[in-house]
């Protein structure tokens, strides 16, 4: 519409002839001058058709007199648009750098003053960073540890296997938690709390370690004296039961003795005297006392044998306990109990015995083979037995193979048996607590116990005595 054309041709008198022209070729003939003409000659085979290009008035409108200044102020409106987006773009990125540098500074102020071990290891155990902590625990700065292993500050590098193993072998990552012992440079033990988490990605293992020397110390106290509790009770028990025996005994004794008082009163005052009167007050007198103090020795003798805690003595079939024991021990692969020999005075037949309490004998057993075999992979009771009617005893010898840790504290109980209170510290696995509550027991029953540990030959030896003969109370 903003347009006006006409096609013009020439007529056979070579004059111009209008064959075509647009809808608004009306609006040239309306007065307005056309703002742009132009004259294009299209030829087609041998004719040339003209054709006139004008445009309306006023072509493009108001509109086209504004467009550079609306183009000028769109630009000027992008330029400032961008602008603001760049500067709010850098200034949001510096305020992140600022934000993060803050954060790194307040991170590496606590990584410099926390009084925990933080610190990064690689898959093998090596420090690959550590924080200054190091010196108030280890002793050691951290460039002394940077590319040391872990294990050599370790009182038992050993604990740290299962780790190691876990790690090599583990696809994900995962955390783990133990307290190790460490030795400083100066020789002080402290108690280190870690917790490691593996990252399998970064092939690096975070580890935060806390001293907990003052609670392990606390806690180690508290297991001395609660041990020191078990014993003295077990004392406690011995000492009641070695009582009731010793005045059971005495009781025996002392009633025989004066039964037979009382029968011989009991003849003499049958007997005619000269002076048979006063002959028999003094027999009658004296067969009063007798009585009296006879009546005083069976209430004591009640009394013992009514006391729960009394021992239920009686003859016990060795073999029979020893077989008991390895039922109980049938699912627990790392104990073996062979018999190997039953001498009975020559007759093979007869199976060995000992006058005891048959629960206790078997309780102690279990408690002292579970003890002998702490620290082995699987260990074996040789035991023989020989009945002594000598000397009325029954004696046991049990040989079993030793290691490290049990030969120790086999040697520090033999050295301080008579103050075992002074060396709880160093008991492992109740270890030494178990072997004094064995050794209590045997002295109950009214028998003997000593373990010899020979370091040679990697052995310990145990022999023990129970009663054979007990005159029937």
């Amino acid at each position: 519409t903003g347009i006006v054309f006409q096609f013009i041709d020439k007529d056979t008198n070579n004059n111009d002839k209008v064959i075509y022209t647009s809808k608004n070729i009306s609006l040239l003939n309306s007065g307005y001058k056309p703002e742009i003409t132009s004259l294009k000659t299209l030829s087609i085979a041998d004719r040339e058709i003209k054709v006139n290009f004008a445009t309306i008035p006023n072509f493009g409108g108001q509109f086209q007199h504004f467009l550079p200044l609306l183009a000028f102020i769109i630009s000027l409106l992008l330029t400032f648009g961008l602008f603001s987006f760049i500067l709010l773009t850098t200034t949001r990125k510096a305020v992140a750098i600022d934000l993060a540098e803050r954060m790194t500074r307040s991170q590496r102020r606590i990584l410099e003053s926390s009084n925990d071990i933080i610190a990064v290891l690689d898959m093998s155990g090596k420090w690959k960073s550590m924080n200054p902590a190091s010196f108030a625990i280890f002793g050691m700065k951290p460039d002394e540890l940077i590319g040391e292993k872990i294990h050599s500050v370790c009182v038992n590098p050993s604990e740290l296997n299962g780790l190691f193993d876990k790690i090599s072998s583990s696809k994900n990552d995962f955390t783990e938690t133990m307290d190790l012992q460490i030795r400083t440079v100066t020789g002080e033990l402290k108690w280190i709390s870690f917790s490691f988490t593996v990252s399998v990605i970064d092939s690096m293992v975070y580890s935060i370690g806390r001293d907990v020397t003052h609670q392990k110390l606390a806690e180690e106290e508290e297991r001395i004296h609660t041990k020191q509790i078990e014993i003295v009770e077990q004392f406690t028990r011995e000492a009641s039961e070695t009582r009731n025996y010793f005045i059971t005994k005495l009781s025996h004794q002392l009633r025989n003795s004066i039964t037979s008082i009382i029968g011989y009163i009991q003849l003499l005052s049958q007997k005619a005297y000269d002076n048979e009167e006063e002959h028999d007050n003094y027999l009658l007198l004296a067969n009063e006392s007798s009585e009296d103090l006879f009546n005083y020795v069976s209430d004591i003798i009640d009394i013992v044998k009514g006391d729960d805690s009394s021992k239920d003595i009686s003859r016990v079939s060795i073999p029979q306990v020893f077989e008991s024991i390895s039922n109980e021990f049938a699912k627990d692969k790392n104990i073996k109990i062979s018999l190997i020999e039953q001498n009975s005075g020559g007759d093979s037949s007869k199976s060995f015995t000992a006058l005891a309490d048959a629960e206790l004998l078997k309780t102690t057993m279990s408690l002292l083979f579970r003890t002998l075999s702490i620290g082995s992979a699987g260990t074996e009771f040789r035991i023989s037995a020989n009945e002594n009617e000598s000397e009325g005893i029954t004696e046991l010898q049990i040989i079993s193979d030793s290691n490290p840790v049990l030969s120790d504290l086999v040697k520090i109980y033999k050295q301080n048996k008579d103050s075992i209170f002074d060396v709880l510290k160093n008991d492992k696995n109740d270890i030494l607590v178990s072997l004094t509550k064995t050794a209590s027991n045997i002295r109950i029953l009214n028998g003997s116990i000593s373990i010899e540990n020979f370091e040679s030959d990697n052995q310990i030896i145990v022999q023990i005595t129970l009663p054979l003969n007990q005159t029937k109370i």
